[in-house]
């Protein structure tokens, strides 16, 4: 007699109790009515469960065979068709943990496979959009990888390094801003008659460094460093070109010392005393490259150390001349 198979719906796995078919859901066995775990191999039906057997247990009868009587010896009284039962001990099942592990990592699998059968056209979405993605990026990246600033940054930083006013003529931001004189801006690398270029820049964060530096005997080959900033066009539709800005150029602000009687040196050139500079105080837009100044006292020569200082100027940033 077969009872109704709990909640299973396909009988893919086998009872440990009774060995019959047991649903891969079902909460118990069709045929025993052992729990899951116990039809799992999981746990053992405890002693006061009420278990359907399927399988019959064999039973041995043994009749004991006739004896003949012999005169003068006592023979029991047996009593016919005397039937007894030997006591079959029952082994416990020794359960296979191995074998639980694969059916529940094969119940696992077939599990998740139906899930991904289910979820197949969003798995299948959510790949083109990534695939998309990473060739949008590829060819962007190949897009700015390909816009070097060097073109940029060698137009513009040759007009500082040697001195041509037109460095500070495209610079907004510090509109109003004095030029330093260009008399006192003597820089031995400025006459330099090759320049070396290096940079780095990444086009999805809009920045670049170039390192711009001259070559030959007699040049002190120290860079000047560039900062650039990027402007953004549309390419193809969907894509970015970049243009490259330079910075504002470095401003200095100066500021003498307050003692009388000293003579200033702006790169080895005299620029007047402290009471009547050649250059007066304040803010200046300076060209990028070496600038010392010295002080000297007017009555002995001696030149004042204390007061002495020495700059390298990049293309830009802020610079302070100030004895206060």
């Amino acid at each position: 007699m077969t009872i109704e198979e709990g909640t299973g719906d396909e009988f893919l796995l086998t009872c440990f109790v009774c060995k019959n078919p047991f649903g891969l859901i079902a909460q118990f066995c069709g045929y025993c009515q052992a729990t899951r775990q116990q039809a799992l191999g999981v746990e053992r039906a405890k002693p006061n469960q009420q278990i359907l057997l399927v399988q019959e247990t064999k039973q041995a009868t043994i009749t004991p065979p006739p004896q003949k009587s012999e005169p003068g010896v006592f023979q029991p009284t047996q009593t016919k068709n005397a039937q007894f039962k030997p006591t079959i001990k029952a082994q416990p099942q020794k359960i296979k943990q191995k074998s639980i592990l694969l059916e529940n990592a094969q119940l696992r699998i077939k599990s998740l496979g139906a899930w991904q059968k289910k979820n197949s056209k969003g798995f299948v979405s959510l790949g083109m959009i990534a695939f998309l993605f990473s060739l949008y990026f590829s060819i962007q990246s190949v897009i700015f990888l390909a816009s070097s600033p060097l073109a940029a940054a060698e137009e513009r930083l040759y007009l500082g390094a040697t001195r041509n006013t037109a460095y500070f003529n495209n610079s907004t931001e510090n509109a109003g801003i004095r030029f330093f004189p260009t008399r006192f801006s003597n820089w031995s690398d400025s006459s330099a008659e090759k320049w070396i270029s290096n940079a780095s820049w990444n086009g999805w964060k809009g920045s670049a460094s170039v390192d711009y530096s001259a070559a030959g005997a007699n040049m002190s080959g120290l860079p000047i460093t560039g900062k650039f900033t990027a402007t953004y066009s549309t390419t193809l539709g969907i894509f970015r070109k970049v243009e490259w800005l330079p910075e504002a150029p470095a401003v200095i602000n100066i500021k003498y010392p307050s003692e009388s009687g000293v003579s200033i040196y702006i790169n080895n050139l005299a620029a007047g005393t402290t009471s009547q500079p050649a250059v007066s105080e304040g803010k200046y837009q300076v060209y990028p490259g070496s600038f010392t100044v010295k002080f000297y006292d007017l009555t002995t020569g001696q030149e004042l150390s204390d007061y002495s200082r020495s700059y390298f100027i990049e293309a830009q940033g802020t610079y302070e001349l100030n004895f206060d």
